[in-house]
């Protein structure tokens, strides 16, 4: 019996904290390093109450399926847009090189992104900038860049 009743409360605990997790995630404040964690593992987060929902119906367990459906519903409108190869949902990074949901139609070209790592005190920058100006990228992501 108590163990039942303790399945029931984990369950309860883990549908309450999804509800936490997506109202942090509409509401997106305040702007701290956790929140910006948990909005950014949300999606991971809240997959965690599909099986919940699953126990809720099994266990004729009305509230709880009710809030696990609700949250549900939430994580898979969120999640959906990013899985999915084509439809209006297409994310704004794919747009803005060409790509998928180009306003143009087309393929666009291959995006090339470099990520330097230049080690304060590096002695050798004329040869880091020699790569740079051959390989030529699109993006360059310049890591510890300090005044020399």
């Amino acid at each position: 019996m108590w163990v039942a009743r303790t399945g029931w409360t984990a369950a309860w605990l883990v549908a309450v904290g999804a509800v936490a997790v997506a109202a942090l995630r509409l509401l997106a404040w305040p702007f701290t390093p956790l929140t910006i964690g948990i909005v950014a593992l949300s999606p991971w987060l809240l997959f965690v109450v599909h099986p919940v929902l699953g126990a809720a119906i099994a266990g004729r367990r009305t509230v709880l399926a009710a809030v696990c459906v609700a949250v549900g519903t939430v994580h898979v409108a969120w999640v959906l847009p990013l899985v999915t190869p084509t439809g209006a949902a297409v994310r704004p990074a794919d747009r803005a090189v060409g790509g998928i949901g180009a306003p143009d139609g087309g393929g666009g070209g291959a995006l090339s992104v470099m990520s330097v790592n230049l080690f304060v005190g590096n002695p050798d920058t004329s040869a880091i900038g020699a790569v740079i100006v051959d390989r030529a990228p699109d993006v360059l992501v310049l890591v510890e860049l300090t005044p020399w």
